[in-house]
């Protein structure tokens, strides 16, 4: 699998995450399919963290999420993965992300962040069915 993404909205994920720090950003990655079974991000829509421990924990606003999905339905559009940062810690899934994914169909986007800074590039992540680990995804950067 690829996801493919526009420069400018790795942008916004990056200053997204520096304004968050020290807590996790997070947001959801708009798309489409394509048929060579790889995604494009088409726009991005930042959220608030509604996790009780931020610093740590992301949790997308769900009631974002939700008017987001009655909206794109009919389109060619859908939620096709979400964001969130990690405060002084790896691009890379963290256990509690092991433990937490929910939505097996979707996309992980992660961005480190270091005092305040955050990494060039995020990397990216799809959930391997039935198991509690991630998978890399590769990113192209348009």
């Amino acid at each position: 699998m690829k996801l493919l993404v526009p420069a400018g909205l790795l942008e916004r994920i990056r200053g997204h995450g520096e304004s968050a720090y020290p807590e996790e950003c997070c947001g959801l990655l708009i798309g489409h399919d394509r048929s060579d079974h790889s995604l494009t991000v088409t726009n991005l829509v930042p959220t608030r963290n509604v996790a009780q421990d931020r610093r740590c924990h992301f949790e997308v606003d769900p009631t974002v999420h939700l008017r987001w999905q009655r909206d794109l339905r009919g389109t060619r559009h859908r939620i096709v993965g979400h964001y969130h940062s990690h405060p002084d810690g790896q691009a890379e899934p963290s256990p509690c992300d092991r433990a937490n994914i929910v939505d097996g169909d979707l996309v992980w986007v992660i961005l480190s962040v270091a005092s305040g800074v955050a990494g060039q590039r995020p990397t990216a992540w799809y959930p391997v069915p039935g198991e509690q680990r991630f998978q890399a995804v590769e990113m192209v950067i348009r």
